[in-house]
């Protein structure tokens, strides 16, 4: 566990990004677009946090990458939560006609918990917040 390499690191990354994007699409064909304020919230949060995060850790900044990959899934996270229940998506999409909009919108909806919650601890072990798992080994004599 834990970023060794950037090769260890992109899947996450791209899932993470991949299934926001699905679910920003799904969301504007249901419901129209959210507004200007969510919008940037949730292209800071899924595009240039990223991409910043990505930066740092290539210059050699892991922990500044790791707090700027925690900021990107945290926050991705709550400005879904936001627009699931403080501007009714959730209610719009459950009541919507069946669509590929609405079957990507739930489909996407179920994806990004398992995905956030992986980039959040493997975040935080890469700010030194938690450790790594380490290996039980039985002695023998």
């Amino acid at each position: 566990m834990g970023w060794k390499t950037l090769r260890d690191l992109l899947p996450a990354l791209v899932l993470h990004v991949a299934a926001a994007a699905v679910h920003v699409m799904s969301t504007v064909g249901l419901s129209g677009r959210p507004g200007p304020l969510y919008e940037g919230a949730l292209a800071f949060m899924a595009l240039v946090a990223p991409m910043a995060a990505l930066l740092a850790l290539l210059s050699g900044y892991r922990r500044l990458g790791a707090a700027l990959f925690l900021l990107s899934y945290v926050g991705v996270a709550g400005v879904t939560l936001v627009g699931h229940l403080g501007l009714n998506f959730l209610v719009t999409a459950f009541y919507a006609d069946p669509s590929h909009h609405r079957t990507a919108f739930f489909a996407s909806a179920m994806a990004m918990p398992p995905i956030q919650i992986y980039g959040i601890v493997e975040a935080l072990r890469a700010w030194g917040l938690f450790a790594e798992p380490q290996r039980h080994r039985v002695l023998s004599k």
